[in-house]
């Protein structure tokens, strides 16, 4: 993994070398993950509306093979085969989403190592931040330094509340982009057993997630939970557009899609 973490630092110094603030850095660089991960987030999308969209025939096998488990499992599976449907895929960006996060983590904890490419800093993040700031690493974004972690107290200053901030958009953010995913991927109105166990795991996905996002949060660097934030949003804004724009052509029984349908009508005319 330190070669990946090392890939990613270098990235981020590259764009902050441009943009000499470490806030936007983090922020171009998210994007640019999205951007490079678009074919992949393209496939998932397409799998999740594929999976809406056959719910009724899913309901049909449910129904027709009631008392045969074993004939259903294989009509069921030969439904998913022959449109390029995997029951789980609405919960694959949750899951690579958090990969990226702890990748993220560590570089976020250690910027002097990973970002600043200094030799023989201690591992502890206090001797990272002051390393990297002593080699001209800027942590200053906005009303927050990044380099800081939130701060409790029994009267916290406005220097303490601010820290915060971040902590607590980074946890909405996962929060609302859970629940976006839910309602696009149309598991509230799923009835096959298939689409049960996916409901379950996309709702336990969805709690766990933002609770997972706020107790990392408020132990990290606020430069993660920058970064968690804007991941968020981004994936949250990708899903919608992918929603409205990409089309799904499901196939029925005899493996034929409703252009294919309405092309042999025209051919026989």
């Amino acid at each position: 993994m330190n070669w990946l973490y090392e890939l990613f630092g270098s990235i981020i110094k590259f764009i902050y070398n441009g943009v000499e603030n470490y806030g936007v850095a983090l922020i171009l660089f998210t994007i640019l993950m999205k951007v490079i991960l678009l074919p992949l987030s393209v496939k998932q999308q397409r799998s999740m509306m594929s999976m809406q969209k056959i719910q009724p025939q899913l309901s049909e096998l449910q129904r027709k093979y009631a008392h045969d488990k074993d004939k259903l499992s294989r009509e069921t599976m030969e439904l998913y085969k022959k449109n390029n449907v995997s029951p789980f895929g609405g919960c694959l960006p949750m899951i690579f989403q958090l990969f990226l996060l702890l990748v993220m983590i560590n570089i976020v904890y250690r910027p002097a190592t990973y970002i600043m490419g200094v030799p023989d800093v201690a591992k502890d993040i206090t001797s990272q931040i002051n390393a990297a700031k002593a080699h001209g690493m800027n942590f200053a974004f906005l009303w927050w330094d990044l380099g800081l972690r939130p701060t409790f107290s029994f009267s916290p200053t406005v220097k303490d509340l601010l820290t915060w901030v971040l902590p607590l958009l980074a946890t909405a953010g996962t929060y609302a982009s859970g629940i976006i995913s839910q309602k696009i991927t149309g598991n509230n109105t799923a009835n096959s057993a298939a689409a049960d166990q996916t409901q379950q795991m996309t709702k336990s996905m969805t709690t766990f997630m933002p609770l997972m996002t706020l107790v990392f949060a408020f132990t990290m660097p606020t430069a993660a939970s920058l970064y968690w934030f804007i991941s968020s949003i981004t994936q949250t804004l990708q899903q919608i557009i992918l929603n409205k724009t990409l089309k799904i052509d499901v196939k029925d029984e005899g493996g034929l899609s409703y252009h294919e349908k309405r092309n042999q009508k025209r051919k026989k005319r």
